[in-house]
């Protein structure tokens, strides 16, 4: 595999302009138009103040602790919620969406042993139907799970296990869990897939007749190379 190509500084400026336009919108009105917001940012509210006595969301409402998708998404919120307003938590968290969005697809791009560049094209991406719909949890996953692919790509690539790389995979994952259930899943079928592939390829290189079929191969082209570079054969007669 090809080694990721290096940015050059006027590339490097021009993706920090892209990635300001994508955030920006996220900050230029009063409101978010996004469905389903309202509920997120009042669920992220109660668990926030949820101990509070004035509020006495005690009294309706119970928080489950247990690791479970959305969680990401809450706790986040939870402590965002120390220093700003419910809204503006959320621009805060939609924006590193906005911004780790094409940073990930390049991330994920580089280490396939492609050209990163390709991930200005994730920007238009950035405004999706899950987003206008509001579902936060799931486009704060999307960046985690081009990271986590472009990880899984670098960790099948090592000729020796490295904790911290498989440390940092198993946190990133974890990460994708957290936000999404269906995005996690999504992970899973193409971890499976990607390392099915490499697992096939190390398998080829490696089995004797893979060798042998090579070595035949080369056989043959010099063979026929050298009949191309020395005497045709005469032709033989025939019986009369």
């Amino acid at each position: 595999m090809s080694p990721p190509a290096k940015a050059r500084p006027a590339e490097i400026a021009a993706a920090a302009l892209l990635v300001a336009a994508a955030v920006w919108p996220f900050w230029a009105g009063r409101f978010l138009p996004l469905l389903d917001l309202p509920q997120h940012l009042g669920l992220a509210s109660v668990i926030a103040r949820h101990g509070d006595p004035a509020t006495r969301f005690a009294e309706f409402y119970s928080v489950d602790g247990r690791a479970t998708p959305y969680w990401g998404y809450y706790g986040a919120m939870r402590w965002l919620l120390f220093l700003f307003s419910p809204e503006t938590a959320n621009r805060i968290l939609l924006s590193a969406y906005a911004a780790a969005l094409p940073v990930s697809a390049g991330y994920a791009l580089s280490r396939l042993g492609r050209d990163w560049r390709w991930a200005a094209f994730a920007l238009p991406l950035v405004f999706n139907t899950n987003l206008f719909f509001g579902f936060t949890g799931f486009v704060l996953s999307l960046p985690l799970f081009l990271f986590a692919i472009g990880l899984t790509a670098r960790h099948l690539e090592g000729e020796r296990p490295d904790p911290r790389r498989e440390v940092r995979l198993a946190a990133v994952v974890a990460l994708v869990f957290l936000f999404h259930a269906q995005t996690f899943g999504l992970l899973g079928l193409s971890v499976l897939a990607s390392s099915g592939g490499a697992r096939a390829g190390r398998c080829g290189a490696r089995s004797p007749t893979f060798r042998r079929s090579s070595s035949s191969r080369r056989g043959s082209c010099g063979r026929s190379c050298s009949r191309r570079r020395g005497r045709s054969p005469r032709p033989t007669r025939r019986a009369t």
